[in-house]
């Protein structure tokens, strides 16, 4: 029996069902939506039961978790209860056993909505082999972040929106950062700008060169109602401006408006192996990538060429051409290093921020320093003006580039620490450059 079928199994049980191949897509979903109850294979590829597990407890501890899965001794139970685990199953398991386990945990009669349950494992398994995920048909609530120094402001918009969503309240732009990179995070943040020793402007560019929080969309609201004060909020990157007085009814459909395109976004990166700003492979993709190329390499005895690539002096790029100049010259950048790649096995991605990174398959020591000049004069041939680059009046970049034989999986994590180091060590060596190891 295969995912489907056992999912056809969950809703005899009136269960509402949804699917996840593995345990790092089990904890992207646990984040953007309300569960209540998991069921979790142990044995899965990128993420097993116990790491995913631990990963959810991070920011949930109260959804009750369930194990199913073949290791059936008093260690295994053990483990799992270790782990953050409510109850341990052991395979095969048939349907009575199932729904009791479930019964204790769901009230199925006095439900007045299903239950949404969704299936983590390889797919293709069968239901005694397989793990399974059950949440809240109900899509979680939007958190949003108020910073307001005046109490009365504070108080009126979270007694205005209380209602709908999670809020969080801050009255200094230090509190506001704090929180922002806490899990869970806001899904908005309302940001006054006039605030003593850190105004909403030097709050925005912390919270946009911050990777942990440069996602999170953010609405000025403030009694600055100038034009300028406007261009310059949203070239910082704000989603929305509104001045003060505000009326609340237009606060509330400003604000329904951006959770609803958050978690949009939110699921949409989830199932997307492509960054949403510049088209190249995102982090994800790389991961599943390398994994893939490692096991094939590690067969085949051939070499893994790796390449990471970070543009010099980024943040006072972004700090002084604003955030919506940065977007830009990360598309154009990443347009220029994609043009250097011919082969089809070959991968560019973005790692993060101002970070990229390139693998490249059978690929010896002098294929990759090459490949890794070619990108560099890529993004020199661009002639992007920096007036605040200390290493020229363009935009460059530093590589870090190295390329041996992976034996083992624990390889790749050796070979990544060198790309960086060999990175780190471009930098000091004074940028626009590649240090091959």
């Amino acid at each position: 029996i295969n995912q489907e079928v056992a999912s056809e199994v969950l809703r005899q049980f009136g269960l509402d069902v949804s699917l996840a191949e593995n345990g790092a897509k089990a904890v992207e979903k646990a984040r953007i939506q309300s569960f209540d109850l998991i069921l979790m294979d142990i044995q899965m590829p990128v993420m097993g039961g116990y790491d995913a597990t631990q990963a959810i407890r991070e920011f949930d501890l109260n959804v009750p978790i369930i194990a199913l899965t073949a290791a059936a001794t008093v260690e295994d139970r053990k483990k799992a209860m270790a782990a953050g685990m409510n109850e341990h199953l052991s395979k095969p398991i048939n349907k009575s056993e199932l729904q009791a386990c479930l019964s204790r945990f769901l009230n199925f009669k006095s439900q007045n909505k299903l239950a949404e349950v969704a299936v983590l494992g390889e797919v293709g398994s069968s239901l005694n082999s397989e793990p399974a995920f059950v949440h809240s048909a109900e899509v979680r609530k939007g958190r949003v972040l108020i910073v307001d120094d005046q109490p009365s402001n504070l108080k009126v918009l979270a007694n205005g929106l209380k209602g709908d969503y999670l809020i969080q309240a801050a009255d200094s732009g230090a509190k506001a950062l704090m929180l922002a990179e806490k899990t869970p995070q806001p899904d908005l943040i309302l940001l006054d700008i006039v605030m003593p020793q850190m105004d909403g402007f030097a709050v925005i560019k912390a919270l946009k060169n911050n990777p942990k929080t440069q996602a999170i969309p953010v609405v000025f609201v403030t009694a600055l109602d100038g034009s300028t004060d406007e261009q310059k909020g949203l070239e910082l990157g704000a989603v929305d401006y509104i001045a003060k007085p505000f009326k609340l009814p237009v606060v509330k459909a400003r604000v329904r408006s951006q959770i609803l395109l958050k978690h949009k976004t939110d699921l949409l990166e989830q199932e997307s192996h492509i960054d949403g700003l510049t088209g190249v492979a995102n982090r994800r993709q790389f991961d599943q990538t390398l994994l893939l190329e490692t096991q094939r390499l590690i067969r085949s005895h051939q070499p893994l060429g790796l390449i990471m690539v970070d543009i010099d002096y980024f943040k006072p790029f972004n700090d002084h051409y604003g955030h919506g100049m940065g977007d830009e010259c990360l598309v154009k950048v990443a347009q220029a290093l994609q043009s250097v790649f011919r082969r089809p096995s070959d991968l560019l991605a973005r790692y993060g921020g101002e970070e990229f990174v390139a693998i490249l398959p059978e690929t010896d020591t002098q294929g990759v320093a090459l490949i890794a000049e070619k990108m560099r004069q890529a993004v020199w041939d661009i002639g992007f003006s920096h007036g605040y680059s200390l290493a020229c009046d363009r935009v460059t970049i530093s590589l870090g580039v190295i390329s041996q034989r992976v034996d083992t999986l624990a390889d790749v994590e050796s070979l990544l620490k060198r790309a960086d180091q060999a990175l780190y060590q471009a930098k000091e060596d004074g940028r626009n450059r590649a240090v091959v190891v």
